[in-house]
Formats: C-alpha cells, sequence, structure tokens
C-alpha cells in the first residue's frame, strides 16, 4: 500500500479593491520517499502549458483535463453550481488529490468566480479509464483495500 499524505494549503491575500485572492490545493506525498506526488503525472488524459514567473526563472506546467476528462467534470460541476456555466467553458485548471474511494478533482478560478469552485470526486473504478498503468498500479492498493468491507464494517451496517 503507497503511504500517501494529502496534505490542504490555503493562502488568502488582499491587494485592495472588492474581492480578495483565495487559494486552496491539495498536495500529495509519498511517506516511503517523502517526495511530493503529483497525481496529474498518473492523469492519461490530459494538455498542458507552461507558465513563467516575471524573472523567467520560476517556471512551471500547468495541467488541463482533455476534452472528454473535462467534459465528465463539467457536467459534474455544473449540476452542483447554479450561474456558473461561463466558468466552465474554457479550460479550467484543477488539482487533484487521491482519496480512498477515487480522485478529487478541485478546479480554481480567480476572485469574483471563486465561488463557482467545485471538488468533484470520479470514483474508482470509473476513474481507471483516465489513468496511465503506472497510476493505477500505484493508486490501486489505496481503493482496493477500501472497497472491501471488513468484519467491523459490515457489522455496522447490519
Amino acid at each position: 500500500l503507497p503511504p500517501l499524505l494529502t496534505v490542504k494549503n490555503e493562502d488568502a491575500s488582499y491587494c485592495g479593491g472588492a474581492y480578495q485572492n483565495y487559494y486552496l490545493e491539495y498536495k500529495n506525498f509519498d511517506l516511503d520517499n517523502g517526495l511530493y506526488t503529483d497525481i496529474w503525472n498518473f492523469i492519461k488524459s490530459k494538455k498542458a502549458s507552461r507558465g513563467c514567473g516575471p524573472q523567467k526563472t520560476d517556471c512551471y506546467e500547468i495541467f488541463y483535463p482533455d476534452k472528454v476528462l473535462a467534459a465528465e467534470l463539467n457536467l459534474q460541476a455544473l449540476r452542483a453550481s447554479e450561474n456558473c456555466e461561463d466558468a466552465y467553458e474554457n479550460d479550467v485548471i484543477y488539482s487533484i488529490h487521491a482519496v480512498k474511494n477515487g480522485l478529487v478533482f478541485r478546479s480554481h478560478f480567480a476572485h469574483v468566480i471563486q465561488v463557482c469552485e467545485r471538488e468533484l470526486l470520479i470514483e474508482y473504478p470509473r476513474i481507471e479509464r483516465y489513468i496511465t498503468a503506472e497510476g493505477i498500479n500505484y493508486l490501486m492498493p489505496i481503493w482496493q483495500k477500501n472497497a472491501l468491507p471488513t468484519q467491523s464494517n459490515e457489522a455496522t451496517t447490519h
């Protein structure tokens, strides 16, 4: 079982004007080696763009779901949101973290449309079609362990 630790990171700032900046993301760390595990590396249905800060030394990749995965996420988001159709029309930035029954995609928007941000769960086994073989090997032990009822769980459900 991969010992995966998920850390929630929140950041807020105010630079004047009507709306503050707020950011929430989850980071996954492999406790065997202490390294950050980017779940996007396990997603085969993605596209990437590169961004750089003003100094051009702090560059990073931004991943977006491809059209098929985006369509599933957008449909789920719009079912949970009123008046957010415009927010989900273009590429949406998501952070991803693993949970015991699938993957959670958290949408990120700027300023006033942050009200449209959602945490969208795609459960195992449905998520399998979007994940690489390496990702399945890494994440499957988490999902299999949690998919099997234990003796104590069965006792509490009856």
